[in-house]
């Protein structure tokens, strides 16, 4: 592992970068290292949550993706297709509790 991280620090090549390269090739080589990162996915993010230098930016990054990913969800939601939209300028708050916060819980 030491000739590993020597070798990568010499040509300036950072973990970050390495997962980058191999999650982004689409070259068979890579294929059996692709597959082993993204089945220890949880894994390795779990590890990088315990580490106590790392955990506030892993928790954070974390927040970040929930919040991306239930703003995403609100906002296909609110389309037209799902029957949930509404014009916000001529909506009443009756309107918003009645039906329209059923139906969206």
């Amino acid at each position: 592992l030491d000739n590993v991280l020597a070798c990568m620090e010499e040509i300036f090549f950072t973990p970050a970068d390495f997962v980058d390269h191999v999650l982004g090739s689409t070259e068979l080589c890579y294929e059996s290292t692709r597959n082993s990162l993204t089945t220890k996915a949880v894994r390795i993010c779990a590890a990088l949550y315990e580490d106590e230098h790392v955990h506030s930016h892993v928790t954070q990054w974390a927040i970040t993706i929930v919040h991306d990913m239930l703003r995403t969800e609100v906002t296909n939601l609110s389309l037209e297709k799902h029957g949930l939209h509404f014009k916000a300028t001529s909506a009443t708050a009756e309107q918003l509790e009645s039906a329209f916060m059923h139906q969206l819980a």
